[in-house]
């Protein structure tokens, strides 16, 4: 299972490419109370799900290949390293 929402993920991603030209949010960007954000999405920790779905794309790669594209088609950075994430959300290269 996908360890973040998936479609209010992709609408604040949306905006944050609106307001900034890329949907590559820093892991710690939480939605701030600001006017240009609705009021449902603050605090929603959308740089952390942004960082998971990057983690997990091949569990979105496998299962739900129409939100890849969706993903795709807003430019969506697969590539980057996830930076300083949780180790609950992946398993050790280590092991």
């Amino acid at each position: 299972y996908l360890r973040f929402r998936f479609l209010p993920m992709v609408l604040g991603l949306k905006i944050y490419r609106h307001l900034y030209g890329f949907p590559l949010p820093q892991y710690n960007f939480r939605v701030p109370d600001e006017p240009q954000w609705p009021h449902w999405m603050v605090d929603m920790p959308l740089g952390e799900w942004a960082a998971i779905a990057r983690i997990q794309q091949d569990v979105l790669q496998q299962d739900w290949p129409d939100r890849v594209h969706m993903l795709n088609a807003m430019e969506f950075l697969w590539w980057l390293p996830p930076g300083d994430i949780p180790s609950k959300y992946y398993r050790s290269l280590r092991a």
